[in-house]
């Protein structure tokens, strides 16, 4: 029996760490924090939705291809640095979390010691909830 328990917790464990990872669209923003603050590029882009930044399909068998591809953008590299900076530049507070469908939700957001904004929606995909868009509001200059 206790053999069997061991056998499921192995079999189950990706499972539970993906659900850990990226089961709302909370987890997924903290996930970006931690991989941004660490100023993690592969890290953030998997958190992020490869498709959206790329505007090309993601499959399988093209996705690591797309990430290179995202890397040596000029314009997306800058793009995902500014997004990045920002994230690791501040700490924040969610201040409301808007279902907009069963696979989309939009977090509104606020550093916390001033009154910069920003709006992120999340995609959920088979992979969890990823970002699929930023909109930076009242930033100051």
């Amino acid at each position: 029996m206790k053999l069997f328990l061991l056998i499921l917790i192995i079999i189950f464990t990706p499972f539970l760490s993906w659900t850990k990872n990226s089961a709302t669209p909370t987890a997924a923003f903290n996930n970006l924090l931690d991989s941004a603050k660490n100023r993690d590029l592969d890290a953030f882009l998997e958190c992020c939705d490869i498709e959206y930044l790329s505007g090309i399909k993601s499959t399988p068998e093209n996705k690591q291809k797309i990430k290179e591809s995202l890397r040596k953008d000029v314009y997306r590299k800058k793009y995902i640095n500014s997004i990045m900076k920002y994230l690791s530049e501040n700490d924040f507070e969610i201040i409301t979390e808007t279902r907009l469908d069963f696979d989309l939700t939009l977090l509104l957001i606020k550093v916390k010691r001033s009154d910069q904004m920003a709006k992120i929606l999340f995609r959920k995909n088979p992979d969890g909830w990823k970002l699929a868009k930023v909109k930076f509001l009242n930033q100051e200059k």
